[in-house]
């Protein structure tokens, strides 16, 4: 969960409830919770962590476990949403970091 300087608050669950499903990402503002995006599932990879940054960007860890141990990507969604979370921070939907 992540909160931005506002006290608005971001979450995400950590299984979307099946291989094809995308993780919805829900915002609580003014008592009320709303989906602002979804991240799509990509290869073995789940959140496992959300903040906000100083630039105001929702940052999103993403972790799998391998053979070889843990792996990590962390991936970005603007500050107005575009009903998609970037893959990365230049993904074209949310600009550039």
């Amino acid at each position: 969960m992540a909160a931005d300087d506002d006290g608005t608050l971001y979450t995400l669950p950590e299984r979307s409830g099946g291989l094809a499903r995308p993780f919805p990402i829900y915002r609580f503002r003014n008592g009320t919770w709303d989906i602002i995006a979804t991240l799509p599932r990509t290869g073995p990879f789940l959140p496992a962590g959300a903040d906000i940054g100083p630039d105001g960007r929702l940052y999103i860890l993403e972790r799998t476990f391998t053979p070889l141990g843990f792996r990590n990507r962390i991936l970005t969604h603007g500050p107005q949403p575009t009903g998609h979370a970037c893959r990365n921070a230049t993904d074209h939907r949310c600009g550039t970091a």
